[in-house]
């Protein structure tokens, strides 16, 4: 009759089995809760076991895993998980350990090597192959602590990893491929049928790789380091421009302030290679926006050719030569005229895609106010046109006409027109020709 009992008692044990947290299975020395920041990993027990050690003159809080892949990581830890990430900003900023250092939870630990105990390894010297051997990017001696490349994995063990990914990174491997355009769905950190077909086509865009729409963990390091180092080399920061009553994101990392030039607040390139730009703020109506329309194709800085586009309210102008390569965009709104210029060398299409797209995105007016245009001294030309700092074209030819019409109509040589790309009155006014006679030459 006591059979019964002992069995419903087996039976509770079995079922409490599977329940136990996975954490109860951590190594010996693990923190129940708590997540490490792996620094960097090493193909052999004797390299790792080198590198832990000189790590720990630094952080004596290091420790040393092996890892399934067979490889064997060096981590700081363990902390909680919130103190850990905070940690790892930190030591990232502060260039203390590598910039592809990352979260690691000890699930995905294997026996414990460092510290060793009783100060002797207690793994063997010898190591199973890892398979395919991998060599690591060693910095110089007297250089930044190592950069070694992660160990690759099977999709399975990939899959593993990306599990183990907190909501943070995954939305930040999204917004890195948004940022390289291989993406364009909701940054929401849901791995679905269009973040997959984006991940697979990043895979096949780097070439050698396998494109199966999952990352291993080198290539989510190396796919997200490159674009934060994108990010940090274009600086985006937002600039509120007081006196031109335009608030808007800026490539502080490319450009910086250089002065006022009414109607222009002008940023000088940091680089030979970085663009110039130029914020427009005036008064105006629409006269005076037509006006600045006509004006800035005259300048050096605003070829001839390329798309244009107006309207009563706004207007843009995308100008492209061998040399120059220019966006420009101005609106009427509240009695003032905002926009913006954006001139470039050929080439730099991509980058300037980025930097036209945080333009405007985030471009903001302030409608009771704009450049004071007394605030710098200007001669009467350059006050009559508005266009201090910025080189006028200069024409190839002028020749004298004679209005013939009430509206408007221009009778001049045939020489004056011959072979030129743009014809205006007075340097301001666009004109075409309508009629050209070659026996009169007129």
């Amino acid at each position: 009759m006591r059979f019964r009992p002992v069995c419903l008692c087996l039976l509770f044990l079995l079922c409490l089995i599977p329940a136990l947290p996975r954490a109860a299975a951590a190594q010996v020395g693990a923190t129940d809760g708590a997540v490490w920041i792996q620094i960097e990993a090493q193909p052999t027990f004797a390299a790792a076991r080198d590198r832990a050690q000189a790590w720990s003159a630094l952080f004596p809080q290091t420790g040393g895993f092996r890892l399934r892949s067979g490889w064997y990581a060096v981590m700081l830890g363990p902390y909680p998980e919130a103190e850990a990430r905070a940690r790892l900003a930190d030591l990232r900023q502060d260039g203390l350990i590598p910039g592809d250092s990352f979260i690691a939870f000890e699930d995905d630990f294997g026996p414990r090597y460092w510290p060793p105990a009783n100060q002797t390894p207690t793994l063997p010297e010898a190591a199973p192959d890892p398979g395919p051997e991998v060599a690591p990017e060693v910095a110089a001696a007297d250089s930044e602590p190592l950069l070694l490349v992660l160990p690759d994995e099977t999709p399975a063990e990939a899959r593993d990893s990306e599990v183990l990914l907190p909501p943070e990174d995954r939305r930040d491997l999204q917004t890195a491929l948004q940022w390289f355009g291989f993406y364009d769905g909701d940054i929401d950190g849901a791995f679905g049928p269009g973040t997959r077909k984006s991940m697979a086509a990043w895979q096949e865009a780097q070439g050698m790789l396998e494109p199966s729409g999952v990352l291993t963990s080198r290539q989510r390091a190396d796919l997200t380091q490159a674009w934060r180092d994108e990010i940090a080399t274009f600086g985006f920061a937002e600039v509120v421009e007081a006196e031109a009553g335009i608030t808007l994101t800026l490539p502080l990392g490319l450009v910086a302030f250089e002065s006022y030039e009414p109607p222009f607040v002008q940023f000088r390139p940091l680089t030979d290679q970085a663009p110039r730009l130029l914020l427009i703020s005036q008064p105006g109506d629409q006269a005076a926006l037509s006006g600045l329309y006509d004006l800035l194709q005259s300048l050096e800085l605003v070829p001839l050719t390329g798309e244009r586009s107006r309207d009563d309210r706004s207007f843009r102008i995308r100008g492209t030569s061998a040399s120059t390569d220019t966006t420009v965009f101005a609106e009427l709104t509240g009695g003032f005229i905002k926009g913006w210029m954006l001139v470039s060398a050929p080439g730099q299409a991509q980058r300037d895609a980025r930097i036209i797209d945080r333009l405007e995105a985030s471009f903001a007016t302030d409608s009771a106010r704009a450049l004071d245009p007394g605030m710098a001294i200007l001669s009467d030309d350059t006050r009559a046109g508005l266009l201090t700092g910025l080189d006028l074209r200069k024409p190839r030819l002028s020749r004298s006409g004679f209005f013939i019409s009430a509206e408007g109509a221009v009778l001049t040589t045939t020489e004056a027109v011959t072979g030129c790309g743009r014809v205006t009155l007075d340097r301001t006014t666009p004109a075409e020709v309508r009629l050209s006679d070659a026996a009169s030459g007129l």
